[in-house]
């Protein structure tokens, strides 16, 4: 399993349409709102265009304010600080 975020929940929930997960994975989280999917899913996604970043790249880009369904939070930090290499 992996999150699936989107830079927009516009975008986010168009991918999501297109590789068969359906809405009711959607976790509508508000710092965080992404989908769980699976390996298979997560190979459509990126035949369509969607690009893997660990972890650690996600936060910092969400702590940046790359990601603008992803807002700056504590949250990032303690997702941050569990995921980091030390």
């Amino acid at each position: 399993m992996c999150h699936m975020v989107g830079d927009t929940l516009e975008e986010l929930h168009e991918m999501a349409d297109a590789i068969g997960v359906q809405r009711r994975w959607f976790q509508n989280r508000r710092n965080f709102p992404h989908y769980d999917i699976c390996k298979s899913k997560r190979e459509r996604a990126v035949a369509r265009g969607a690009v893997l970043i660990s972890s650690k790249e996600l936060v910092k880009k969400a702590n940046k304010g790359e990601i603008p369904s992803c807002t700056p939070s504590p949250f990032w930090k303690k997702f941050y600080e569990r995921h980091s290499d030390g």
